[in-house]
């Protein structure tokens, strides 16, 4: 009967590791969870493996294609990336393209979110949601596409899956943000890609800002380290010319113009003739003035392709005196030495009337 008076503590016991177990089970960290919290999916240890093994260098080509489908490519010549669109081509934004390319030789995946195509929506990942980024390091193949959709909640990283692939992983930076700035943002609000320095000629005629000349051509060419006037060889101003040709290179614009229909025929004339024309390396640059539009001006360049700009970026142009640009000047008479000529010329004929006179009277 004593034995009857202990407590029995063995069910008890069993009944609360059940429940342990169970919750544990319930709340575990799940290798296929569609969530796309921060702290979701199995993480990949301390050395993440990278989604992109090239090296930066290497990359010579980037496709993006947009989820409506609309695509464009960046592509690197010498030393210079490009933005490419409907078979034309333009110097790309150097910010961006450098922001995008840093990003992919560190892209790493923190965790694997999962391995179910059915989850695929959750994270912007199907085809009619993602991204597509084909990476090319040589060659006419890419060495990897990605499909990249939503960023994560800190905006630091984003979702991503390989090409043709199902697993879903947390990539380690957003390569969502960059891809999703239209081809007009990849495109350089720079016109020009060349160094100053190997300017060998130009060309400018004094111009408004309504396009109208003031004035005849003068030109210009490098000889040594100066520049000088290419019609007789007198030396040119060499700080304003050096100015004109450094921030002819520097150009930028506001804005781009691709629908020329948009604009009145007074503010574009496809036949203007450049106001700055500046051979550099081989190639020509050249810039016309085309007219005034709501406090812009309209610009061409050598291509023919049109832009808008605002006056501050023309100064250089509009406001250059064209009368120091050379130092050459029409020979003008000395009035002096005129004098003095005429003066001696005098005096030789009255000398020569005084001699002649002294000589009749000898005579007599």
């Amino acid at each position: 009967m004593a034995a009857s008076g202990k407590t029995n503590l063995t069910t008890p016991i069993i009944i609360l590791v059940v429940l342990v177990v169970a919750a544990w089970f319930a709340f575990k960290p799940s290798g296929d969870s569609a969530g796309t919290g921060e702290g979701g999916g199995t993480a990949s240890g301390g050395d993440s493996a990278l989604l992109v093994d090239v090296d930066r260098d290497a990359i010579n080509r980037l496709d993006i294609t947009k989820p409506d489908g609309d695509s464009f490519s960046l592509l690197k010549q010498d030393d210079s990336w490009f933005a490419l669109i409907d078979g034309e081509q333009y110097l790309a934004d150097d910010m961006r393209t450098s922001t995008l390319l840093d990003m992919l030789p560190e892209l790493k995946q923190e965790a694997m979110m999962s391995d179910k195509p059915e989850h695929h929506p959750t994270f912007e990942l199907n085809d009619d949601q993602a991204y597509k980024l084909s990476v090319y390091a040589g060659g006419s193949d890419p060495k990897l596409t990605l499909l990249v959709g939503k960023s994560t909640e800190n905006m630091k990283g984003c979702f991503v899956r390989m090409a043709g692939e199902d697993p879903v992983y947390r990539a380690s930076a957003n390569l969502r943000t960059s891809l999703g700035y239209s081809f007009s943002d990849y495109r350089s609000k720079q016109l020009w890609a060349y160094d100053p320095l190997l300017a060998t000629s130009v060309t400018i005629t004094p111009v408004t800002e309504d396009g109208a000349f003031t004035g005849e051509p003068m030109s210009f060419t490098k000889d040594g380290e100066l520049w000088k006037l290419a019609s007789d060889g007198s030396n040119g101003n060499q700080n304003d010319l050096k100015e004109i040709v450094e921030k002819f290179a520097a150009l930028r614009i506001q804005s781009f113009v691709d629908d020329t229909s948009e604009l009145p025929l007074e503010q574009y004339n496809p036949e203007a003739t450049p106001c700055l024309v500046v051979e550099a390396n081989g190639k020509s640059y050249s810039l016309s003035i085309d007219g005034r539009e709501e406090g812009n001006i309209v610009i061409s360049d050598t291509d023919g392709r049109v832009y808008k700009t605002n006056r501050s970026n023309l100064g250089f142009l509009l406001e250059q005196d064209f009368s120091q640009l050379s130092f050459y000047e029409e020979p003008v008479a000395d009035e002096a030495a005129e004098g003095d000529v005429l003066g001696e010329d005098a005096g030789s004929d009255d000398a020569a009337a005084g001699d002649a006179a002294g000589d009749g009277e000898a005579g007599e």
